[in-house]
């Protein structure tokens, strides 16, 4: 069942509505808090964004459209510029997305450096899992492998970006 037929059938349910607050929040708090990193370099910022996104969905479940993920994300962007202006960081327009120069900066090095030490599978297998929200088994599907391929890869993967940011710290 797809997350914005489960929102709408939990609406007249107070009970079934908490369930799936909490399992849109457990699924998507990662990637909103990711999007909001891409602009914010302050955790207590991001923090911020990510209960402050989910609060507006919760408040009012009504204003998604069409994708609950895209609400999420559209959403953490928005708040994440609206604190940026706040405090009157300078925002650049850099291929129509908004981002702080100087977190840009940073995630791009550290994005670089990561590429560094993956080959080219296991940077789209990263990538497939964590900004496409696939499965292993979509993954192993899309890449015409084996799941437990797949899995092996992506883990490795993880542990080798893990060690490779240590060494940037």
């Amino acid at each position: 069942m797809s997350d914005e037929l489960k929102l709408k059938l939990s609406l007249n349910n107070q009970k079934k509505l908490n369930e799936t607050y909490l399992y849109l929040f457990n699924k998507y708090k990662g990637l909103v808090a990711f999007i909001a990193s891409r602009y914010l370099a302050d955790a207590c910022d991001i923090d911020d964004v990510v209960y402050e996104v989910f609060s507006m969905l919760f408040k009012n479940p009504n204003t998604v459209k069409k994708s609950v993920k895209g609400y999420l994300v559209t959403n953490a962007k928005y708040l994440a510029i609206k604190i940026l202006r706040e405090r009157n960081h300078y925002i650049n327009d850099l291929d129509s997305n908004y981002v702080d120069k100087n977190s840009s900066i940073k995630y791009t090095f550290i994005v670089n450096e990561i590429k560094k030490v993956l080959d080219e599978e296991e940077f789209i297998i990263i990538y497939n899992h964590f900004f496409e929200d696939l499965t292993f088994k979509e993954i192993a599907l899309k890449l015409n492998k084996k799941e437990a391929s797949i899995k092996s890869i992506y883990y490795r993967s993880l542990k080798k970006a893990k060690n490779k940011l240590k060494e940037l710290n």
